[in-house]
């Protein structure tokens, strides 16, 4: 039984409440800042062999998730849906518009 996903995800609660309690946040705050941290990677962690990386990339990954955070990482995410919203709008558009 490999245990690497399990590594990363456990990885990135540490080093995400261990961070935001350093930084002065509230043990609640700094137990859902790593809880959700968890949650972000264990989805990345899932899908990385659709993408044909190894599973032994999680703890990088736990890493890499923990140390941007929740909120930087929510950003990033909802920036690359808008364009991919806006991506489609403008092909919906061109579509019409041949017509």
């Amino acid at each position: 039984m490999q245990s690497a996903p399990l590594h990363g995800v456990f990885l990135s609660f540490l080093l995400a409440f261990f961070s935001s309690f350093h930084h002065g946040e509230t043990i609640f705050k700094s137990i859902t800042e790593g809880f959700l941290c968890a949650l972000i990677t264990f989805g990345i962690v899932s899908s990385l062999d659709f993408f044909s990386f190894p599973q032994s990339l999680s703890p990088c990954v736990g890493a890499c998730v923990s140390l941007l955070g929740f909120e930087k990482v929510s950003v990033m995410v909802d920036i690359q849906i808008e364009k991919a919203i806006k991506k489609l709008g403008q092909e919906k558009y061109n579509q019409i518009a041949r017509k």
